[in-house]
Protein backbone atom coordinates (compact mmCIF):
# COMPACT_ATOMS: atom_id res chain seq x y z
CA UNK A 1 0.00 0.00 0.00
CA UNK A 2 2.70 2.17 0.97
CA UNK A 3 4.82 1.67 -2.42
CA UNK A 4 1.50 2.20 -4.42
CA UNK A 5 1.40 5.77 -2.65
CA UNK A 6 4.77 6.40 -3.33
CA UNK A 7 4.51 5.72 -6.85
CA UNK A 8 1.65 7.55 -7.30
CA UNK A 9 3.62 10.63 -5.80
CA UNK A 10 6.48 10.04 -7.96
CA UNK A 11 4.23 10.02 -11.00
CA UNK A 12 1.93 12.57 -9.98
CA UNK A 13 3.86 15.12 -7.67
CA UNK A 14 6.68 15.48 -8.72
CA UNK A 15 5.87 16.98 -12.31
CA UNK A 16 2.83 19.18 -10.87
CA UNK A 17 5.38 20.43 -8.13
CA UNK A 18 8.14 21.15 -11.17
CA UNK A 19 5.65 23.01 -13.24
CA UNK A 20 4.45 24.92 -10.02
CA UNK A 21 8.39 26.10 -9.32
CA UNK A 22 8.55 26.99 -13.18
CA UNK A 23 5.50 29.07 -13.34
CA UNK A 24 6.37 30.94 -10.20
CA UNK A 25 9.99 31.43 -11.71
CA UNK A 26 8.63 32.52 -14.68
CA UNK A 27 5.88 34.56 -13.13
CA UNK A 28 7.89 37.83 -13.21
CA UNK A 29 9.92 37.54 -16.34
CA UNK A 30 5.71 37.09 -17.28
CA UNK A 31 5.08 40.73 -16.22
CA UNK A 32 7.76 42.38 -17.40
CA UNK A 33 6.80 41.23 -20.83
CA UNK A 34 3.60 41.97 -20.48
CA UNK A 35 4.52 45.36 -19.20
CA UNK A 36 7.03 46.20 -22.35
CA UNK A 37 4.89 44.89 -24.93
CA UNK A 38 1.95 47.04 -23.62
CA UNK A 39 5.16 49.84 -23.91
CA UNK A 40 5.91 48.78 -27.09
CA UNK A 41 2.45 49.20 -28.27
CA UNK A 42 1.95 52.60 -26.76
CA UNK A 43 5.39 53.80 -28.75
CA UNK A 44 4.31 52.41 -32.06
CA UNK A 45 0.48 54.18 -31.46
CA UNK A 46 2.15 57.27 -30.89
CA UNK A 47 4.87 56.89 -33.70
CA UNK A 48 2.29 56.57 -35.73
CA UNK A 49 0.38 59.55 -34.78
CA UNK A 50 3.59 61.42 -34.96
CA UNK A 51 3.87 60.22 -38.97
CA UNK A 52 0.45 61.60 -39.58
CA UNK A 53 0.99 65.13 -38.22
CA UNK A 54 4.18 64.71 -40.09
CA UNK A 55 2.11 63.81 -43.11
CA UNK A 56 -0.71 66.28 -42.61
CA UNK A 57 2.19 69.29 -42.17
CA UNK A 58 3.48 68.04 -45.86
CA UNK A 59 -0.13 68.14 -47.39
CA UNK A 60 -0.56 71.56 -45.73
CA UNK A 61 2.42 72.77 -46.94
CA UNK A 62 1.63 71.73 -50.34
CA UNK A 63 -1.68 73.21 -50.13
CA UNK A 64 -0.35 76.89 -49.47
CA UNK A 65 2.16 76.90 -52.02
CA UNK A 66 -0.39 75.81 -54.16
CA UNK A 67 -2.62 78.67 -52.88
CA UNK A 68 0.60 80.84 -53.08
CA UNK A 69 1.43 79.60 -56.88
CA UNK A 70 -2.58 80.22 -58.02
CA UNK A 71 -2.60 83.97 -56.28
CA UNK A 72 1.02 85.10 -58.08
CA UNK A 73 -0.77 84.36 -61.21
CA UNK A 74 -3.10 87.21 -61.15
Amino acid sequence: DAELIFSQLANFGFPVMLSWYLLIRMESKLDKLTESISALTANIAQAALARKAVHIDAQIYHLGSLLADDFSLE
